[in-house]
């Protein structure tokens, strides 16, 4: 007689997941008969044979809804042994955890054949990656540039013009600033450099400057003429500066003491000054023609080769930190330091380090692009790639690290 107690252990080892032959050597090792376990073991493959239909769907069922579950978690990431062990933790039985696990992964599964490619010759693998490394940088580089430049506005103009080419010394001297074109509201501030300068020498004798915010209004200007100023033919050199755009003008009048002289210009200034507030009354602009007062300046001349005052004039300190940097770079960027315009004085910065050959006046420069642009123009210049690692803008240090890599490749193909 089959004894029931191993049939059931035999019956739940299966559910377990273990097959018979692992079954019936952990019997026989456990002491029993060969005779006890093979019996014990045909009355259970008979019992099985005959098991009710509704079971052998059930567990179909439960096979199918763990297929599926693989497949869902595969999908999202997880590893089979991750899944598994989920499986197992949760008591599903292990040969229908391991049948499912089979199951979904030969339904993923999905046979191919690769058609014959023949594989280029290695020479011409490394000229096509050669020029693909040449056209990435090269474009990147394009972008870079492209979007880094500043947006241009309608053509804007600038004039000026006097009331008077004649006056004497501590007279005011009437300045007519013309904007042309420029739009409403304005998108960038306007800044005017006015210098005097004495017409034959070229020496400068006085100057200031006058700002305009983006909603302020514009008007004309006017300026006491030093009393300690020498009768002399003078130049009125006016530079505006407004976003991007930059003008240079000038206009010319005569310091004088002869009082006939005087008193003929300022007929002419009064004549011409009724004109200009007739018109102004018709268009209703009449308040746009007023110059403002402006403080009374020092009356001390101010020699040429003097140093010049911070934001007196960036055009000037840029110009002179430039070719100053060829020689002394640490004393070009003093002048840098003087100048008004962060745009500007960051640009300065950037031709110091360019004209001086040294790279660490990149390191001065506070806009990111600007100083991406100064540190890859060395990669360029100089084939100096340990700025790669200083440049901030990502796809930037890309095109740089790209352009060591065709480098290399140049050298090693010459080579």
């Amino acid at each position: 007689m089959v004894d029931g107690k191993l049939t059931n252990y035999i019956q739940q080892q299966l559910h377990a997941g273990f097959s018979l032959e692992v079954i019936r050597t952990a019997l026989l090792q456990g002491g029993y008969s060969s005779q006890e376990v093979d019996g014990a073991i045909a009355y259970v493959k008979e019992a099985t044979k005959n098991a009710p239909l509704q079971q052998q769907t059930q567990f179909q069922q439960q096979e199918e809804m763990l297929v599926n579950y693989v497949r869902q978690y595969l999908k999202q990431g997880y590893t089979l042994q991750q899944i598994e062990t989920f499986l197992l933790q949760n008591r599903y039985p292990p040969f229908i955890v391991q049948k499912a696990i089979a199951d979904a992964q030969s339904q993923q599964r999905k046979g191919f054949s690769l058609p014959h490619i023949s594989l280029p010759s290695p020479k011409f693998l490394l000229i096509v990656f050669l020029i693909f490394l040449i056209i990435a940088a090269l474009a990147g580089t394009a972008w870079f540039f492209l979007n880094t430049t500043t947006s241009q506005e309608q053509p804007v103009d600038f004039s000026v013009t006097l009331d008077t080419d004649t006056l004497a010394p501590g007279e005011t001297l009437y300045i007519n600033n013309d904007f042309i074109n420029f739009p409403s509201p304005r998108q960038y501030p306007i800044t005017l450099y006015y210098t005097i300068n004495d017409k034959e020498t070229l020496t400068r004798v006085d100057s200031w400057q006058l700002s305009f915010d983006i909603s302020d209004r514009l008007k004309n200007e006017k300026h006491i003429i030093l009393r300690t100023i020498a009768p002399a033919e003078y130049e009125l050199d006016t530079k505006m500066s407004y976003g991007p755009t930059s003008k240079q003008t000038q206009a010319y009048f005569t310091v004088s003491t002869n009082e006939k002289e005087i008193a003929a210009a300022e007929q002419h200034a009064e004549t011409q000054q009724a004109v200009s507030e007739q018109a102004a009354a018709t268009t209703g602009t009449e308040e746009a023609q007023v110059p403002t007062e402006t403080t009374q300046p020092t009356e001390t001349v101010v020699a040429a080769t003097e140093k010049l005052a911070t934001g007196e004039d960036d055009y000037v300190n840029y110009n002179t930190a430039k070719e100053l940097a060829v020689t002394d770079g640490a004393g070009a960027t003093q002048y840098c330091d003087l100048i008004v315009s962060a745009t500007k004085k960051d640009e300065c910065y950037w031709a110091v380090a360019k004209s001086s050959g040294d790279k660490s006046y990149c390191t001065t420069i506070v806009a990111d692009n600007t100083r991406d642009a100064c540190w890859i123009g060395f990669a360029f210049d100089k084939n100096d790639y340990t700025v790669c690692d200083e440049i901030a803008n990502p796809f930037i240090k890309q095109s740089c690290q790209q352009l060591e890599k065709v480098n290399e490749l140049k050298q090693q193909t010459s080579s």
